[in-house]
Parts: C-alpha cells; sequence; structure tokens
C-alpha cells in the first residue's frame, strides 16, 4: 500500500532522531550514538547497542531480550547495581 515501510525496504533511506533505546533496537537496522554532542559510536543496531555502551553512554544497566513474538531486539533497562 505504499507504506513507509515498505519504502524503507524498497532502497529509501529513513532517518529519525530516536531518544528511546527501545525503539531503536526494535525499528532500526544502523545507529549513530551521540554523548554530549559527539559521536560515541556508530554501526549495525545489533552490534552498536550494547549492554556496556548502554552503561558508559546513559548510566544504567542493560540487558538485551528477543521479543517472542516479533522477533525483534528489546532492551530491559534498570538502575547500576
Amino acid at each position: 500500500d505504499g507504506s513507509r515501510d515498505d519504502s524503507a525496504r524498497g532502497g529509501m533511506t529513513v532517518l529519525a532522531a530516536l531518544h528511546d533505546l527501545g525503539l531503536a533496537a526494535s525499528y532500526s537496522e544502523h545507529v549513530i550514538v551521540l554523548q554530549g554532542g559527539r559521536v560515541v559510536a556508530a554501526g549495525p543496531t545489533d552490534t552498536t547497542l550494547t549492554p556496556e555502551l548502554i552503561r558508559d553512554v546513559y548510566g544504567v544497566q542493560a540487558t538485551m531480550l528477543t521479543n517472542p513474538v516479533t522477533g525483534r531486539r528489546v532492551i530491559a533497562l534498570s538502575s547500576p547495581s
């Protein structure tokens, strides 16, 4: 039906500024992580958004999960121990 999702798969680049790590992990193929206005990481989402990076940049613990229904990546966040 010409939806935006179909356009992205058809070779069109879609740029989105997300502040929700869960959305970025679930829907992005590539991410650029900024801290203080500077790029601290960039690359494929699955290998870039790691628990270590999230701890270092955002100061929270992250656990990577897979949604059993959609198969998409989910990030569970908690306070540092």
